[in-house]
């Protein structure tokens, strides 16, 4: 992979953390205003509008930042702001967006497995000790919750696309050495006149 497109996949997922961040905690701040029970996000006795403002001014200007710098890095990672067709991406382009696809898919699958400890662990505590349920926690988890799993599901179908077409761009043997065939692939040894990788499963056309 060469630098530049370092620089684009780093900057798309940076940008991808921020807004994250900014779109679950907006909607977590708006639920702990329109549902406030006597304590804030900050532990006061009584709400503060002002810092509320504050709190909303903050995660508005990350995301107008943020989401152009995303859908601009992440555009160009195919080599051209205005390609988005993956049929015209090259077989190298293709494995690094895969790649990008499953790291993404990785963090993302993390924090959801992390926001839907908190919230089961709040709702089984509280029902062990027959007490009603703490907003608190439900309110700051669960945005997290579907903005992780929202982020997780586009970089599925992400991969899942690239690798659908992966096999239209990739020949199905890369290279030859001394009668030893390989799978493009995987990049296994294939036994002669196998009709599949042994490693992947991958259809292999002689």
């Amino acid at each position: 992979m060469r630098s530049k497109q370092i620089y684009f996949y780093f900057l798309s997922f940076v940008s991808l953390a921020v807004l994250w961040w900014a779109a679950a905690d907006l909607i977590s701040i708006f639920i702990e205003k329109f549902s406030y029970v006597g304590t804030s996000y900050y532990g006061d006795q009584y709400y503060d509008y002002s810092n509320f403002n504050d709190r909303l001014a903050l995660r508005l200007t990350a995301i107008l930042i943020a989401l152009p710098v995303y859908i601009f890095h992440w555009l160009k990672t195919s080599g051209d702001v205005f390609q988005s067709k993956l049929d015209e991406f090259t077989e190298g382009q293709l494995g690094q967006r895969r790649w990008y696809s499953q790291i993404v898919m990785i963090f993302s699958g993390l924090m959801f497995l992390f926001f839907l400890t908190l919230i089961l662990y709040e709702i089984t505590k509280n029902i062990l000790y027959f007490r009603g349920f703490s907003l608190f926690t439900l309110r700051t988890s669960v945005p997290y919750l579907v903005a992780s799993s929202l982020v997780w599901l586009y970089h599925w179908s992400v991969f899942k696309d690239c690798d659908q077409r992966f096999s239209k761009v990739a020949p199905e043997v890369v290279f030859k050495k001394s009668g030893d065939s390989f799978c493009a692939f995987c990049g296994a040894k294939l036994i002669p006149g196998a009709l599949y990788c042994t490693n992947c499963g991958k259809k292999i056309e002689r």
